[in-house]
């Protein structure tokens, strides 16, 4: 599978090569799923539109339903507010969102 990160996570692993650990499993689905549900609230709730909703519910279902582990390579040790696995997610959705339904999905506009 190619790179689904972008500048953010790539940043992360230069700043924070600390331990070798990166964030559990579990961890990053549950955050994907947060995302997920954001997505569909943000909608109802007219934040983003129909097809950005879509998308990145899309994005994440593949996620959810693929070995995706290698697209989180940001180590466990990083900030104390977890911004960079955050970012990580973020454009790793957006990446997806954005190859499925053919727009530009921002990792901190739409996604975030």
């Amino acid at each position: 599978m190619k790179t689904l990160y972008k500048i953010s996570t790539k940043d992360a692993i230069n700043n924070f090569d600390i331990s070798g650990y990166k964030m559990p499993k579990i961890f990053i689905e549950n955050l994907i799923q947060l995302k997920k549900s954001a997505a569909v609230a943000a909608n109802r709730l007219k934040g983003i539109s129909d097809r950005k909703s879509a998308a990145i519910v899309e994005g994440c279902n593949e996620l959810l339903n693929s070995q995706f582990m290698d697209q989180f390579p940001v180590d466990v040790f990083q900030t104390g507010s977890g911004t960079s696995t955050n970012m990580n997610a973020n454009e790793v959705i957006a990446t997806l969102a954005s190859q499925y339904s053919k727009i530009k999905i921002h990792p901190n506009d739409d996604v975030n």
